[in-house]
């Protein structure tokens, strides 16, 4: 084993909000075929507003300027060589050097020919015809973002103490019902059913969770404490303690 993989990290990819921390430098409308994220290196992949980034989880940015979105290769133990790939062949993968490939988007027949990391957090690979074929937003870790959808089946699973998968999991059932459960059967809070097939649950940019139709059309409501203020991120978070909560970040004041 090469001598800088003796040191076993507990490592993962991570989407992060950089707060306040200025990247708009850095920022890339496009990430080519064979791009890498080495854990080495530190390198990132910046939205072009600046304000999003995937990274390894190291401290080269100050934890209270970062907020974490979305995560590949949570609770997994990486060796210091590890990395994500855009390949050449359009997959997305997690590269484990202890273990080889441990996550992928399974796009390698998608005709990818870029990614890209949008203003709203969404990492998206796209064909030639610049068509999304696979996106972050559809695979969410246990935060929703605003204008992202989550619909029928979907879960999000709140963050481990440990090693061992979360108890705790947001889910969507075939009514349209949003269910907040414990170790998967266990229900402990639900939306209440509009008796409406295929609706969607949607965070606004002004502060509130919806139930949506098919035609968009707002069904059911939650509102933050905050709502229509002016605020510069939000996002929804199921909690390492099972509480779903709505957080809003406002940027001080530089006066």
């Amino acid at each position: 084993m090469p001598e800088q993989d003796r040191h076993l990290l507990k490592l993962c990819f991570l989407l992060c909000i950089f707060a306040g921390f200025l990247l708009h430098s850095l920022g890339a409308s496009e990430i080519p075929l064979d791009s890498k994220l080495s854990i080495v290196d530190k390198d990132m992949w910046v939205s072009p507003n600046g304000d999003f980034a995937i990274r390894s989880n190291s401290k080269s940015i100050p934890l209270d300027k970062q907020i974490v979105v979305w995560i590949a290769g949570a609770n997994l133990i990486l060796g210091n060589n590890s990395y994500v790939q855009l390949t050449q062949d359009g997959e997305l993968i997690l590269f484990n050097s202890l273990k080889g490939v441990i996550w992928s988007s399974k796009t390698r027949q998608l005709s990818v020919v870029s990614a890209a990391l949008n203003d709203n957090g969404n990492l998206v690979l796209l064909n030639k015809e610049k068509h999304i074929v696979w996106q972050s937003f559809d695979t969410p870790s246990d935060t929703l973002l605003p204008g992202q959808n989550f619909s029928m089946f979907k879960t999000l699973r709140a963050a481990s103490k440990n090693s061992l998968s979360s108890y705790y999991t947001l889910f969507m059932d075939a009514s349209g019902q949003l269910q907040l459960r414990w170790e998967s059967h266990v229900i402990y809070w639900t939306s209440g059913s509009p008796s409406i097939l295929n609706l969607s649950a949607f965070l606004t940019s002004d502060g509130a969770l919806q139930l949506r139709d098919q035609n968009l059309k707002s069904v059911w409501s939650l509102f933050g404490e905050d709502h229509n203020d002016s605020v510069s991120y939000r996002f929804l978070r199921l909690d390492v303690d099972g509480n779903l909560r709505l957080y809003s970040w406002v940027e001080p004041s530089k006066s």
